[in-house]
C-alpha cells in the first residue's frame, strides 16, 4: 500500500503486483493506479466525530476491493458504483471494459415467414440469429487506436466493434445466389433504422453473462450500425457504454422487482412478468410525449395484458392489438435467449443430445410404422392400406421445435422419459424392424418364385 502511494522515482519505476499490473496494458500508469487506490482507501477512513465509523466494520486493502469488483454479479454492479468515488471510477473504467469483452450482440431476423422468405427449416435455423462477439474499441472516425499512450485508456473510446465469426454471412451469400431478394430482405430485418418494423419488435439483443435484453430503441436507432464486407462478413458498431449501462440498470431493476413481487400472484410466471414489466417501461420511455402517434402507442401499451395476476377489463382492437402480438413474439425469443444464457455448457450439451435422440427416435418410429403398414397390407388386403395409414398417422410423435431451448420444463421432462424408454427398448425395436422386413420380403415374393429352381428330389 505505502509503495503504491509514494512519489519516490525508484518506487514508481518498480514493477507492480500482478493484481495491479493487469490495469497497465489498458492505459493505466502507476500514478493512475495510486490515485484509484487512494480514492478507495479514503472512502474507508473513519468519519468525523458526528458520524463515526462503526468499529466492527473491517478495513480491506484497496487492492482486494478492486479484485472483488471483478466478481460482482452484474445485477448488483450499479449498487456498488454508488458506494464511493473510487468504486465509481473503477466500475466506469476497467470493470465495465472487462464486461464489454464478454458482451455479445444478437440480431434476430424475426419469425419464419413463407410469404417473403423461401427458407427451409434447416436454413432458417442457421440464419434466424446473427451472433457477434466483441472485437475491439474504435474512435469516432471508425479507426482502432494504435498507441494507448496517445489515445488514452481503451475505455475512453465511445464505440466498440463486434464481429460475426460463425459463417452467418457466408451462408446468407450462398442462399442468395438462388434468391436475389433474400439477402436484401434479411439485412433489412436487421437494419435498426428500418421503417418497416412495428414498435416493440425484437431486433437486436445484448447479452452479458446470464443477462439478455433487447438493445434500447434510442441506442438502436442512433448508436448501432451494420457494416458488410465480403471478407470479414458482418461487423456491428455500437455505443458500448450507453448500451451496457442500460442493460445493467434494467437487470438491477428486474432483480429488485423480483424481490418485491415474490409473494404476489403472477399472470405468466414471476420471472416472465418482471421481464415484461421492465421491457414495457423501457418501451414507454422511448416514446415522445409531443408526438401524436407515440401518444397512441402509449395508450396501446396500457391495454396490454395485465401482469402480476391483475384482472383484464379491456383489450385493444385491431389494429392496436398488433402491439400485443408483437410482444408475444418478442417474449418467445427473449425467454429462449435468457434460458440459453443461464444454462451451463453441460446442460446445453444435454439438451442438444436430447433433441438429437428424439429426432432419431421419431425417424425410427416412422420407419417402423411404414413397415408395419406394408406388412398388414401384404398379409390381409390392399383395402386395409388407407385405414392403416390413417391409424398410424395418429401414432406419430407430436411436432416440436427443433431447438430444445424453446421447450418448456414439462416438455423436457416428458421427452427425457420417452427417450429413456426408447433407449432401453432399442434392441427390441431393431429386432422387430428386422422381423417386419423379412416378413415383407416373404409376403411380397410371387407364388411361382421358386418354380424355376432345380430340385434334387
Amino acid at each position: 500500500m505505502d509503495r503504491c502511494r509514494t512519489t519516490d522515482n525508484d518506487d514508481n519505476n518498480a514493477p507492480l503486483p500482478s493484481y495491479l499490473a493487469r490495469h497497465v496494458p489498458l492505459g493505466f500508469d502507476s500514478d493512475d493506479v495510486a490515485t484509484l487506490i487512494n480514492a478507495i482507501d479514503s472512502s474507508q477512513m473513519r468519519g468525523s466525530q458526528s458520524t463515526p465509523t462503526p468499529p466492527h466494520l473491517p478495513h480491506l486493502p484497496a487492492e482486494i476491493l478492486l479484485h472483488i469488483l471483478d466478481h460482482i454479479p452484474i445485477h448488483y454492479l450499479l449498487d456498488w458504483r454508488r458506494v464511493c468515488r473510487g468504486f465509481r471510477d473503477a466500475i466506469d473504467g476497467p470493470v465495465l471494459y472487462q464486461h464489454l469483452q464478454r458482451t455479445e450482440l444478437i440480431g434476430y431476423i424475426g419469425p419464419q415467414r413463407t410469404d417473403s422468405r423461401n427458407l427451409s427449416d434447416e436454413d432458417y435455423q442457421q440464419l434466424y440469429l446473427l451472433r457477434a462477439r466483441f472485437l475491439c474499441v474504435i474512435d469516432d472516425n471508425g479507426t482502432r487506436p494504435r498507441d494507448p499512450k496517445q489515445a488514452g485508456v481503451k475505455w475512453s473510446s465511445r464505440y466498440a466493434t463486434f464481429n460475426n465469426e460463425d459463417g452467418w454471412f457466408q451462408k446468407l451469400e450462398e442462399l442468395s445466389r438462388h434468391d436475389a431478394q433474400l439477402k436484401q430482405g434479411i439485412l433489412g430485418d436487421l437494419n435498426p433504422i428500418s421503417a418497416f418494423h412495428e414498435f416493440g419488435t425484437l431486433q437486436w439483443c445484448i447479452k452479458l453473462d446470464n443477462a439478455v435484453l433487447d438493445v434500447e430503441l434510442p441506442i438502436q436507432k442512433e448508436g448501432l450500425y451494420l457494416a458488410l464486407n465480403s471478407e470479414s462478413g458482418v461487423r456491428i458498431r455500437l455505443l458500448w457504454r450507453d448500451a451496457l449501462l442500460a442493460l445493467l440498470k434494467s437487470e438491477a431493476k428486474m432483480r429488485k422487482m423480483l424481490e418485491d413481487k415474490k409473494d404476489c400472484e403472477f399472470t405468466f410466471t414471476l420471472q416472465e412478468d418482471c421481464l415484461r414489466a421492465v421491457r414495457r417501461q423501457r418501451l414507454r420511455a422511448a416514446l415522445n410525449q409531443d408526438d401524436k402517434e407515440d401518444r397512441r402507442t402509449r395508450w396501446a401499451l396500457g391495454l396490454l395484458r395485465p401482469l402480476f395476476g391483475k384482472i383484464r377489463y379491456d383489450k385493444a382492437g385491431h389494429p392496436w392489438d398488433l402491439l400485443e402480438r408483437t410482444e408475444e413474439k418478442a417474449m418467445v425469443m427473449l425467454k429462449m435467449l435468457r434460458r440459453e444464457a443461464s444454462l451451463t455448457a453441460e446442460e446445453l450439451t444435454h439438451l442438444k443430445q436430447l433433441a438429437n435422440d428424439r429426432a432419431t427416435m421419431a425417424e425410427e418410429l416412422e420407419s417402423m410404422n411404414e413397415l408395419f403398414a406394408t406388412w398388414k397390407e401384404n398379409l390381409y388386403s390392399p383395402v386395409l392400406r388407407a385405414t392403416t395409414v390413417a391409424i398410424l398417422s395418429t401414432e406419430r410423435m407430436p411436432d416440436m421445435n427443433a431447438n430444445p431451448l424453446f421447450w418448456s420444463d414439462e416438455m423436457i421432462y416428458v421427452e427425457e422419459n420417452r427417450v429413456r424408454k426408447w433407449i432401453t427398448q432399442r434392441k427390441v425395436v431393431e429386432q422387430l424392424v428386422a422381423l417386419l422386413k423379412s416378413s415383407n420380403e416373404a409376403l411380397e415374393a410371387p407364388e411361382d418364385a421358386f418354380d424355376d429352381l432345380g430340385s434334387e428330389i
